[in-house]
């Protein structure tokens, strides 16, 4: 418990240390709370080691102390005042495609990592990211170096999800209707890349042994894709709240973390089977992508591995814990997530609600095979709920989880 009350002290001093350096700009911020900030987890950590002989006390001041370093952490995390500004008269913009280029239905997605920028007709240095959208008829891939002409128009602050979304990426300019020019591809060996191009590869076979939508189910379930997804579909999913089928997420890592043990056993060493499944995991986590929904799913699959490998029981509720505080450690702003709220609250609710749900539905005479898929799904629905009422405004009677989701059930 005592791993579960540090990651809940270290979650809440992030949260709480974004709500109160809202609207600041981070050096300034950091050079007035930076001293008081080192003198305050010292006395906690002091009184940590005073009071170690009493459980509660020790407990307690660890969890103020981490708490403190949560908040810390959110303050670092601030955008610098340069980064979020937007020059008037910007008119082109040169940098590298950063991340997987995203096909919408009219137009191709790049978030380019900008290198400079042109303004009045002279090229300027510049460090910030842009979202480019250009139109789909040209091909672009992760690191191509490319000079973007159009209007840099700043995201508006306050401007709802979208506006946040982008804003946890570090994009806070975009560039509509832009037209992007090649400078230079990437040349040798990369690993992103290569992880695209397996990617591409599965998306396609999907598409050449079945028809639409049911190839786009498929490569939504095998890989996260939704390149290419109809509309009509897309729309459908949306409709019936039943979009997280085509999203990675725990039963997808459950299910490759399985199957690979299994078939691993069959020609190692458990020690040697064990790592290689959670090489596996990674494996696959990556190739989705890396969503926070499988992000948190590998890291959880990886503690239960590495239980299995120690010889120890599984808990899925430290797992969960930990996941999140290391998810947020890395980059506060998941925190505002909505997959990773969605995905965090579920799996919560599959080890916290389920037994309690399933034991009542028991106690109804309700058939095992009843009480334990309705008691998974009422469970899960349960928990996210005001996330999906707050976030959507509408909520369908029509929903599915499949039974697992939370934890690895390994031999």
């Amino acid at each position: 418990m005592t791993l579960i009350f540090l990651c809940l002290g270290w979650l809440s001093g992030v949260y709480l240390g974004q709500v109160a350096a809202a609207g600041a700009d981070r050096n300034p911020l950091l050079q007035q709370t930076q001293p008081y900030f080192a003198v305050l987890i010292a006395l906690a950590v002091l009184a940590a080691f005073l009071g170690r002989d009493d459980r509660r006390l020790r407990t307690t001041a660890l969890v103020v102390a981490f708490g403190l370093l949560g908040a810390w952490r959110a303050f670092a995390s601030l955008p610098d005042a340069e980064v979020m500004a937007v020059e008037p008269g910007v008119t082109a913009v040169r940098g590298a495609v950063a991340s997987r280029p995203e096909p919408q239905d009219a137009n191709l997605q790049l978030v380019l990592e900008v290198s400079q920028l042109r303004r009045d007709g002279n090229w300027e240095p510049a460090q910030t990211r842009v979202l480019v959208r250009t139109p789909r008829y040209e091909e672009w891939a992760y690191g191509d170096r490319v000079v973007a002409y159009g209007e840099l128009k700043a995201v508006e602050r306050g401007s709802g999800y979208w506006g946040g979304y982008l804003a946890r990426q570090g994009i806070y300019s975009t560039m509509e209707y832009a037209q992007l020019r090649l400078e230079e591809r990437p040349q040798g060996p990369d690993f992103f890349r290569a992880v695209d191009a397996v990617r591409d590869r599965l998306q396609g076979l999907c598409e050449t042994l079945l028809p639409e939508p049911q190839a786009s189910l498929l490569a939504g379930i095998l890989v996260g894709g939704r390149a290419g997804m109809p509309r009509d579909f897309r729309d459908a999913l949306n409709a019936t709240s039943t979009s997280h089928l085509i999203a990675v997420s725990g039963y997808n890592v459950t299910v490759v973390a399985g199957v690979a043990l299994l078939l691993a056993l069959r020609f190692l060493a458990r020690k040697k089977a064990t790592m290689l499944a959670i090489a596996v995991v990674w494996g696959y986590s990556l190739l989705t992508g890396l969503p926070p929904s499988a992000l948190r799913a590998a890291l959880m699959a990886t503690m239960a591995l590495a239980s299995v490998l120690a010889g120890r029981d599984s808990d899925a509720l430290p797992f969960l814990s930990f996941s999140g505080a290391v998810m947020v450690g890395l980059d506060p702003q998941v925190l505002y997530d909505l997959g990773f709220q969605l995905s965090f609250l579920a799996t919560a609710g599959l080890v916290l609600l389920e037994p309690i749900l399933r034991s009542g539905l028991g106690r109804l005479r309700a058939p095992g095979w009843l009480a334990s898929s309705l008691s998974v799904t009422l469970a899960a629905q349960l928990a996210v709920l005001p996330i999906l009422a707050a976030s959507f405004h509408k909520w369908s009677l029509l929903v599915y989880y499949v039974r697992h989701d939370a934890i690895p059930q390994l031999p």
